[in-house]
């Protein structure tokens, strides 16, 4: 038995530009309810489509931070989390590369947890090697209600909770079509986990051997309704005033953990004694 089997490995890659409360929700539920051990991971470069994006997926995205700025504020935002339970990995930075395919390969772990968002899994099937990467990954995806949902009063758990299992079937539907493949997902001990099964395996009397080739668990917890678009905006659209200070509201930083937001306001003082 490897370490991999006795630890739920779980990698949480993301832009995190900037790092705000809704990934730290994550973390934390990732590391006290799903009692994982947690390797963030931060892109390098801004990510590219295989193929020709669908219109289910989002405009690709440029950083507005620098890589070693971003690497700092994710440190900052978890520094009262027990540092065994996490490990903020600057692989891509080493590698260069921007699929992830190619970075769960080179980390080695025996089929972790790649953790993604509703909106990550509707276009997981335009990723670099998404037959491959499926099968090398179990995915763990946490739904994505939209900005105007309120997490504590309007959002139903049971409807976003159907919502993922449609995409996740969906999903599967298009990468059969695209790698000419025969898989199906098959409801495991829960409503909230599926194996994935290659059909050609298994006739109609035969149930499914317990080496399923994946598994995709949907979280019913929604992380709440953060946009790292919008901290941007507030952040780096701020006016200036006639003697060319900067003029930014607490407002600019209610997403932040509290030493990030003090990082930002005091790149805000420099900025203004320097101006």
């Amino acid at each position: 038995m490897t370490t991999d089997d006795l630890l739920k490995i779980c990698l949480y890659g993301g832009s995190f530009d900037p790092f705000h409360k809704g990934h730290l929700w994550i973390v934390n539920h990732l590391i006290h309810q799903f009692h994982s051990h947690l390797i963030i991971i931060p892109t390098f470069t801004a990510p590219t489509y295989t193929s020709k994006p669908s219109t289910l997926a989002p405009p690709l995205k440029t950083h507005q931070l620098d890589f070693d700025t971003r690497l700092k504020l994710i440190g900052l935002s978890l520094q009262d989390l027990p540092c065994k339970s996490y490990v903020i990995n600057d692989v891509e930075k080493t590698l260069r590369h921007t699929h992830t395919y190619h970075v769960v390969t080179h980390l080695g772990h025996n089929q972790p947890w790649w953790v993604m968002g509703q909106d990550q899994l509707m276009h997981f099937d335009q990723w670099h090697e998404a037959h491959k990467l499926i099968t090398s990954v179990r995915l763990c995806v946490f739904p994505r209600p939209p900005l105007c949902v309120s997490y504590h009063h309007t959002y139903d758990a049971h409807a976003f909770l159907q919502e993922l299992t449609e995409h996740a079937h969906q999903l599967i539907i298009r990468l059969n079509h695209l790698y000419h493949q025969s898989w199906n997902l098959i409801l495991t001990h829960s409503c909230e986990s599926y194996d994935l099964y290659d059909l050609k395996t298994l006739t109609p009397q035969e149930k499914p051997s317990p080496h399923a080739l994946s598994q995709i668990i949907l979280m019913k917890n929604a992380p709440p309704t953060v946009s790292s678009t919008n901290i941007r905006a507030r952040l780096f659209g701020s006016t200036q005033t006639a003697d060319h200070t900067m003029v930014q509201s607490e407002h600019a930083y209610k997403d932040l953990a509290p030493l990030v937001k003090a990082y930002f306001q005091n790149q805000t003082n420099h900025h203004n004694t320097d101006a």
